[in-house]
Formats: C-alpha cells, structure tokens, sequence
C-alpha cells in the first residue's frame, strides 16, 4: 500500500507476551503457550514449515492421586480407541458425551459459535451432563490450564472455539520457542523499521513521550500494547488472568509428548510438560526439560511456591526432590486478558480511540494468539480506510 509504518517497541524484542528466553542450551518460553494449528489468523498469515513445528499427542496424562492414566483421543488416534474407552478418566456416558459434543463443535462455524449465547463453561458443561469425575479429572484441569481460572467462568464461546480448535488441528511448538512466531512476521515486514527499547509514557495530541524523555510525532498511531498503559483516560474493563510458569531440569528418560494434569485440589501445579519430548531443541543432549504451570500466583514466599512445586513432581515422577533443579521462574501477572464478552468481529468504534490514534490487541476481542492477529489485521484495514479520507 505504500506505507512505511514505525514501530516503537518497550522491550528488546518482537512479540508482546510470546517470548523466548535462551541459555546454556535450553529454551524457555515465558509462560507455557502452545500454537493451535487450526486457528484461522495462523493459517493465513505464518508458515509452519518454516516454523519447524512440534507437535503435542492428543490428549493428556492424568497425574492423580490414584495413580497415572493417558486420556487418549479416538477420533484422531483410532489405533487406540480400546484404551480411550477403558481410561478410568470418566463413565462410558460421559465418554459418549464427549463423542456428541467433538462433533457438534465440529459442525459448527466459528462464526456461529461467537453468536451463541455466553454462559460460564462450568455450567455449559454441568447442562451436558458430565460426571463430576469427568470434570474433576480432566476437563476443570485441561481447561484451567488453557483458560488460566480455576472456576470454569469463561465464556462457553472460548471453551467451543478452543475444543474446536483442538479437533481441527495440533497443539503445535516452534523448533527454536514460541518466539519464532512474531520473529517469523517481523521477516515478513520489508517496509518497516523498528525501533528496540522506546518505552512509551505518555500520548501528548500528535506526539509521543518516551520513557527516556525523546519524543516523536506521529500522524496516525496504533497502540498495540493495554491503552491503560500510556492513555490513563482509557477507560478498561479488563482484568487479567495470572499464572506462574517454572522451568525443572529433570533426570528423565525421553517419553511421549503428553500434556499432564494435576486434577488433585490440594496441588500448586495444574499442569506439566516435559518439552523437551516435544521440542528435542528445547534441551541439550542429556537433558530434559520440564515446564510446570500454575493457575494464579499463590500467596506464599516464591522459595516455598518452588519447593512444594519440586516435592509435587517428585512424587509424580519418583525422583528425590533434589534431583530436580530449577532452571527458570516466570510469575507473569498479565498473562490472559479477561473479556467478558468474547467476539471475533470489531467494529470502528472499538479501534478507534480518538482522531488517528487506533487500538489492536487480543483484549479486544479474546485471549488467544488468533484474535491478537486479527484485531491487528482487522486495525491495519481500518487505518487504511482511515488514511484513504484524510
């Protein structure tokens, strides 16, 4: 189109939240984050080739407190549709339950699911009838982990979008991190210059203040971080779910690539991954990876958070707990922005903030890496629009 847009980033890298750190050999994701390789933005806009993905077994070991079982898809592993059907993991009905409901959202356009009334998932999935067992074992855990709440009060909207997403597609990592997805788009930018550690603090009219007392003009702006951050008049309606990510050096023998859940209620862990079975490259030779998640960040000094996380996978793996060591702590408290009413559609008035200056960001629309692509490119048309009268 002609445009030479400018980008102003706060940190020293492209990527908002998906960030890799690297270090002696190991890789380590600022939260644990998973490409879906269904989601629509992605298969427009990235090239999963390039990406070297990695993908996940569909499904998820339960680490419960009577003992470990694999919760197995049929529908995407038939060889293995005996042992889906006898995983302790819930009744034959709720097994059942799950077949009707896989395809249902199937069936369904992802337009029709962001029109159907919203109702918090845990009632979504009390009116279909599953066991509390079912819930308790898998589904409040998986879903946890994805939705960062334990109380399943997200809108059923993201809970069918996301189900749906998993029966279309892989849950998927990047060779080199997750961070290889916004620097894979940054290649793709060939008329834009970006400027590394320009912390915005302000918006003066046409002008932005830096942090580090520069400034800039500007004639058209997109503000693609929380507007609450440098417009205090923005009025936000949204909260943030936290999480807490750490990274173990485990002594482990390579296995499945295999999501595990802690459905137990007196766990600090909700789920674990030992990426390094995903993602070879996430572990030096002779290493193994693990990445645990909490949902929330617990009230308690970050030593005793650390030390009751490594007693949790040294029971689980039966390792002494001073065989695990900790490689990494990430306590992220913007991990997920909160959206009461999840859509997949914007309309002028929800960018535009004021006379060319415009908003692009997940918080907009729903938490997920497929709608932080698509208010961004549902903001460029708009600014396009925008530039065409004026």
């Amino acid at each position: 189109k002609g445009i030479a847009p400018k980008i102003f980033e706060g940190s020293d890298g492209v990527g908002g939240r998906i960030k890799t750190d690297k270090e002696d050999g190991f890789l380590f994701d600022q939260g644990f984050q998973v490409l879906l390789t269904a989601y629509p933005e992605a298969q427009k806009y990235l090239d999963f080739d390039a990406l070297d993905l990695h993908f996940f077994e569909p499904g998820a070991i339960i680490y419960g407190p009577n003992g470990m079982y694999k919760v197995e898809d049929p529908l995407r592993k038939p060889t293995r549709a005996i042992n889906a059907l006898l995983s302790p993991v819930g009744t034959l009905a709720d097994k059942w339950k799950m077949w009707r409901l896989t395809n249902l959202v199937k069936s369904k356009s992802i337009d029709e699911i962001f029109k159907s009334p919203s109702i918090s998932t845990a009632e979504y999935l009390n009116r279909w009838g599953f066991s509390e067992k079912m819930i308790t074992n898998f589904l409040q855990p998986f879903f946890s982990g994805i939705f960062l709440e334990n109380k399943l009060s997200t809108s059923s909207r993201i809970f069918e979008f996301v189900f749906k997403m998993f029966t279309h597609g892989n849950a998927a990592i990047p060779a080199k991190g997750m961070q290889a997805i916004p620097e894979q788009l940054r290649g793709k930018l060939k008329k834009t210059t970006i400027e590394f550690g320009k912390k915005v603090s302000s918006i003066s009219k046409k002008k932005l203040l830096f942090a580090d007392g520069s400034s800039s003009n500007f004639d058209t702006l997109i503000i693609a971080t929380h507007p609450s951050q440098i417009t205090p008049d923005y009025k936000s309606v949204n909260e943030f779910q936290k999480t807490v990510n750490l990274y173990f050096d485990i002594p482990v023998a390579k296995g499945e690539a295999f999501i595990g859940l802690f459905p137990a209620s007196g766990n600090l862990i909700n789920n674990c991954c030992i990426v390094s079975n995903v993602a070879s490259g996430y572990a030096p030779d002779g290493h193994s990876l693990i990445s645990a998640s909490l949902v929330g960040i617990p009230e308690m000094e970050e030593k005793d958070m650390i030390q009751q996380a490594k007693e949790e996978l040294s029971v689980t793996f039966s390792l002494p707990a001073d065989d695990i060591k900790l490689l990494r702590s990430y306590v992220i408290p913007h991990a997920l922005p909160l959206v009461v009413e999840p859509s997949i559609e914007l309309d002028a008035q929800q960018i535009q903030l004021s006379d060319g200056v415009f908003l692009a960001g997940d918080y907009l629309m729903n938490g997920s890496l497929n709608a932080a692509m698509a208010s961004g490119r549902i903001c460029a048309n708009t600014v396009l629009k925008y530039l065409e009268n004026h």
